[in-house]
């Protein structure tokens, strides 16, 4: 059975379309959605992200490129306060819905990686572990050192074993292609997460060695 929407889910989904169409402003004086961000609960934040990473992810090709720029000058600014608020673990419960954003591959490649770390570094994990890790599998012949660096980051600040296997099989390719980039430090970063894991008793990662 569905349960209905929660009222704050719905608010939160309405805010994220007028934005989108520019009916709202990020950084509008006694503006709606700045008195959003402030006063709701994490999850009802996230609950924004989420929407916005999961419409984005059904949108066709003839979306213009200036409805992007405004999304992701609201990740932009989410950061930037979760980096200055001191306790960016706060804000995890929204940030880590940024998986959504990652694998829906309308953002740029390069914003995306480089975001996805910048969450990473921040937060400590990601939504959709496992869609992440294929996409980095994509994004590893162009990436090979951020691809390294943020499955690294990924596996470091894993809650649960169960994690790391989620990402297994992504990973173990990761860095294979890293091995053979020709790119120094991913070739060197990847060997070293690979012993990592392999002293953790990850014993399938001998294979990329």
């Amino acid at each position: 059975m569905k349960h209905p929407a929660a009222p704050e889910d719905r608010l939160a989904e309405h805010l994220a379309v007028y934005y989108w169409y520019d009916k709202l402003q990020l950084d509008e004086d006694g503006g709606l959605l700045p008195y959003f961000f402030r006063s709701v609960p994490p999850a009802v934040r996230g609950h924004l992200i989420w929407f916005i990473g999961s419409a984005v992810a059904e949108w066709h090709d003839n979306v213009p490129a200036v409805v992007f720029d405004r999304l992701r000058r609201l990740l932009e600014q989410r950061l930037r306060v979760a980096r200055e608020s001191g306790s960016p673990a706060e804000f995890s419960a929204e940030l880590s819905r940024f998986g959504l954003w990652f694998t829906s591959r309308r953002f740029g490649d390069q914003w995306s990686i480089s975001t996805l770390q910048e969450v990473l570094d921040l937060v400590g994990e990601v939504d959709l572990d496992m869609s992440v890790g294929e996409r980095l599998v994509e994004l590893a012949p162009r990436f090979p050192q951020e691809c390294v660096k943020a499955l690294t980051t990924m596996i470091a600040r894993a809650k649960e074993p169960w994690l790391i296997m989620a990402v297994q099989e992504s990973a173990k390719e990761v860095l294979r292609i890293a091995r053979g980039s020709g790119n120094p430090d991913a070739v060197f970063n990847a060997r070293k997460l690979a012993e990592d894991l392999i002293s953790r008793q990850y014993f399938d990662f001998r294979e990329v060695l």
